[in-house]
C-alpha cells in the first residue's frame, strides 16, 4: 500500500563490490530484456549500477506493493524515464555515478540526480547555464560545489518531468513557479558526492545509506534464495 506523500530515497555505495561469483545470479532476477541490456554495457562499473538500481527497485516494489518477482512489468518513455506497468502510484527515479546508485521512490512523480564531485571547467557549461545561475556559482568561494548544487537540481528537474535538458534550454532552478511549484531537496553531501532530489511535495525524503550487504539480505528475504 503506497501511503499518501511518500517519498523516500535509497542510496546504495560501493557498488563495485558484487562478487563476480554471485553477478549472474543476481542478473536471473531481472527481465531477460534487461539481462541484455546490463550484459552490453563495457564497462563493469556501470553493469553492476544498472544491476543494483533494478534490484533496489523490485525490493521496493515487493515491500510496498506486495508484488511478486515474475509479476513486475517496467517501460520506459522516450527520454527513457521508467516506470512499473499497473501501478501510476509508484513513483520511481534512478541516478547513479562513480559507484554509487540513488534511488527515490514516491506516489507522485519524482527525479533525482547523484553526481560525482570532481574538478570541472564552469565556463564549459556557460550555454546550459542561466545567467542567475552562473552568477551564482561565480559569487561563490567554492564555485564547485555550487555548480554541482545547480546542476543536481537541474538534473532532478527534468527528470522528474521526463524529458531532456535540450527540451528545457531556459530552465532556471533558483526561480520559483507560484503555478507548479516543485521542491528539491539535499538529500545526500560529501566530499565525493551529491544528491538532489526534486518533487511535488513539499517535505523532504527520508533517505538510507544502504550497503551491498544489506541488499543482498533484502534479496535473499524478499526472493527466498540462498546468495
Amino acid at each position: 500500500m503506497i501511503k499518501k506523500n511518500f517519498i523516500e530515497v535509497i542510496i546504495c555505495k560501493n557498488t563495485h563490490e558484487i562478487p563476480d561469483s554471485i553477478f549472474e545470479k543476481l542478473c536471473s532476477l531481472l527481465s531477460i530484456e534487461k539481462q541484455k541490456i546490463i550484459k552490453k554495457f563495457r564497462f563493469k562499473k556501470d553493469a553492476n549500477n544498472s544491476l543494483i538500481s533494478d534490484l533496489i527497485i523490485r525490493c521496493k516494489a515487493k515491500e510496498c506493493l506486495n508484488l511478486q518477482n515474475d509479476n513486475m512489468t517496467f517501460l520506459a518513455n522516450k527520454f527513457g524515464k521508467p516506470f512499473l506497468v499497473g501501478y501510476p502510484s509508484f513513483q520511481y527515479n534512478v541516478s547513479h555515478s562513480g559507484n554509487c546508485v540513488a534511488v527515490s521512490f514516491s506516489n507522485k512523480p519524482i527525479g533525482i540526480d547523484i553526481e560525482l564531485i570532481n574538478h570541472i571547467e564552469i565556463n564549459s557549461f556557460r550555454s546550459v547555464l542561466a545567467k542567475e545561475e552562473l552568477d551564482y556559482i561565480l559569487s561563490s568561494v567554492d564555485k564547485i560545489k555550487r555548480f554541482y548544487e545547480i546542476w543536481t537540481k537541474k538534473e532532478s528537474y527534468i527528470k522528474l518531468k521526463g524529458i531532456s535538458l535540450v527540451d528545457m534550454p531556459f530552465l532556471n532552478v533558483l526561480e520559483i513557479s507560484l503555478d507548479n511549484p516543485v521542491f528539491y531537496y539535499l538529500v545526500f553531501h560529501s566530499n565525493k558526492y551529491m544528491v538532489h532530489t526534486c518533487s511535488y511535495i513539499p517535505e523532504k525524503p527520508k533517505t538510507k545509506i544502504i550497503t551491498i550487504t544489506d541488499l543482498l539480505k533484502k534479496i535473499q528475504v524478499f526472493y527466498e534464495v540462498r546468495i
